[in-house]
């Protein structure tokens, strides 16, 4: 019989009042008339709005919180023996005002960070488009370059310090993002947004997370993403193949 643990970890782990932050949620945010799941639904805030928040955010992470489960765990890619772990985002119950109606929110999905674009179908901008969106390329930002003959690589940088490097070779190919000042947590909220975005085939499913270390692997039918905190930066690597 699996056991299966619990991960959870806090979307946004610290706000002021009177900071403004943006609605994630990708159907959208209930605003409720009291804390808790419980409390009677006043409105729906869309995905991608503007909320002032009117408090801080509490300093004991045991009160009032909740938590919503965004990744199922998979036990077929595990060894024997191993634990397969779902993923939760953790949040508080933040009070905000909408319109004329004050109430309060769910701020595992809140973020001080812009919402990835939505396009017209519905899906999601990718990590990639999202960085040249909003951040400011270095002057000089590309270097290619042929290691072995069927190997191609290309870095950019940007002056906020992201950086994306892809490549490919004849069989598999490769994408490399170091994004700063995300919480883990976000990205790996953003990343089940764009869960089959990019190649509508491949779903992944999460197979293994380390909560400690701050590391999440990913696999699908024909790629993988690890997720990793590295420092003050979120490094998300992807690996397809044919």
């Amino acid at each position: 019989m699996l056991i299966y643990a619990q991960v959870t970890a806090y979307g946004i782990s610290e706000y002021n009042a009177g900071d403004t932050l943006f609605v994630v949620a990708s159907t959208g945010l209930n605003l409720r008339d009291k804390m808790g799941l419980k409390g009677k639904i006043l409105s729906t805030i869309p995905y991608g709005h503007r909320l002032i928040v009117k408090v801080e955010k509490p300093p004991f992470p045991w009160f009032n919180t909740d938590s919503v489960q965004i990744f199922e765990s998979y036990s077929w890619y595990k060894a024997e023996n191993e634990t397969t772990t779902p993923y939760w985002i953790k949040g508080k119950w933040a009070k905000v005002k909408y319109g004329e109606i004050e109430g309060y929110v769910f701020d595992g999905f809140l973020s001080k960070n812009g919402p990835l674009s939505k396009k017209r179908n519905g899906r999601f901008e990718s990590f990639e488009g999202y960085i040249r969106r909003n951040y400011e390329p270095e002057d000089s930002i590309q270097v290619a370059y042929n290691s072995y003959l069927d190997y191609h690589s290309t870095k950019l940088e940007f002056k906020s310090g992201c950086v994306i490097e892809y490549g490919t070779t004849t069989k598999t190919g490769w994408r490399r993002l170091f994004i700063f000042d995300f919480s883990l947590e976000e990205v790996l909220l953003f990343l089940k947004y764009l869960n089959g975005n990019e190649l509508e085939d491949d779903t992944l499913h999460l197979i293994s997370a380390n909560d400690r270390e701050g590391k999440y692997f990913f696999y699908g039918e024909i790629s993988s993403v690890e997720v990793k905190l590295i420092g003050s930066l979120v490094a998300i690597s992807y690996v397809f193949w044919c």
